[in-house]
C-alpha cells in the first residue's frame, strides 16, 4: 500500500537557489479526488517585467516545462502530491526538482 496522498514535502524538491530579485513560493489548497494540490509559483520581487517565466520540473525521462507566462512578473502552476510524491498534473511521474527561468527581465 502507498502512503496517503497528504505525505508530500514540496520544500524537498523546492528551489535551492533563485538568482537576486526571485522568488519561489508555494501554498496547499484543497484536495482532489483525495490527492494534495499544492499551487507553485515563481515570481519576481523587483518589479522587472520578463518576456517569459518558466517553471521547468525534473522528473525521470528529463525536464519538464509546467509551465510559462509570457510578459509577466509571476508564473504559477499546479503539482500534486500522489502516494507521498509529487507529480505534475495528469501525470504520473514523479518531480524530483523545480526550477524557474526568467528570459529577458527589465
Amino acid at each position: 500500500m502507498g502512503l496517503p496522498c497528504d505525505a508530500c514535502d514540496v520544500t524537498s524538491i523546492a528551489l535551492i537557489s533563485m538568482e537576486a530579485g526571485a522568488s519561489f513560493q508555494h501554498r496547499d489548497e484543497s484536495e482532489l479526488n483525495g490527492c494534495r494540490q499544492i499551487y507553485v509559483f515563481c515570481q519576481r520581487d523587483d518589479r522587472k517585467v520578463c518576456l517569459t517565466i518558466s517553471i521547468k520540473a525534473t522528473v525521470p525521462s528529463g525536464t519538464v516545462t509546467l509551465k510559462t507566462e509570457s510578459s509577466g512578473s509571476i508564473t504559477q502552476t499546479v503539482v500534486l502530491c500522489r502516494n507521498g510524491f509529487i507529480t505534475e498534473y495528469g501525470k504520473r511521474e514523479a518531480i524530483t526538482a523545480l526550477s524557474s527561468e526568467f528570459d529577458a527581465c527589465v
